[in-house]
C-alpha cells in the first residue's frame, strides 16, 4: 500500500529502501516487546502479606539492609543481622510497612 500511496505525494523511495525502513520498524517492535512483556506477566499482588514466604534475589549487598527483587519487583530488605551478598536467594520472614525482613533460603 506504501508502494502506491507516497508516489502519489511524489516522495519515491527505492523498494530496498522501505524493505530496510520495514525491518528496522519489526526490530523495533521486537525489543519493546521484550522489554514490556515482563512487566505484565507477573502476577499482581492483592494482599501484602502474601509475599511473606515468598522467596527472592539480592539485588544490593544486605549488610544489614538493602534491595530484593521480588516477583519482577524490588524491595527494601533487612536481614536478621546476617551479611548476605549480591545474588543470594533469601526467603520474607516478615514486612513493616514497605519494607521486607529476610533471612537466607536453604
Amino acid at each position: 500500500m506504501i508502494i502506491f500511496v507516497l508516489p502519489m505525494f511524489n516522495i519515491n523511495i527505492p523498494t530496498w529502501g522501505l524493505i530496510i525502513i520495514l525491518v528496522c520498524f519489526a526490530a523495533y517492535c521486537y525489543v519493546m516487546y521484550r522489554i514490556g512483556h515482563p512487566t505484565i506477566s507477573f502476577k499482581k499482588v492483592s494482599d501484602p502479606d502474601s509475599i511473606i514466604g515468598s522467596t527472592g534475589i539480592v539485588e544490593n549487598e544486605l549488610n544489614p539492609e538493602g534491595f530484593i527483587k521480588i516477583q519482577g519487583e524490588l524491595w527494601k530488605a533487612a536481614s536478621d543481622g546476617e551479611r548476605l551478598a549480591k545474588g543470594s536467594r533469601v526467603t520474607v520472614t516478615g514486612m513493616d510497612g514497605l519494607k521486607l525482613f529476610v533471612r537466607k533460603s536453604g
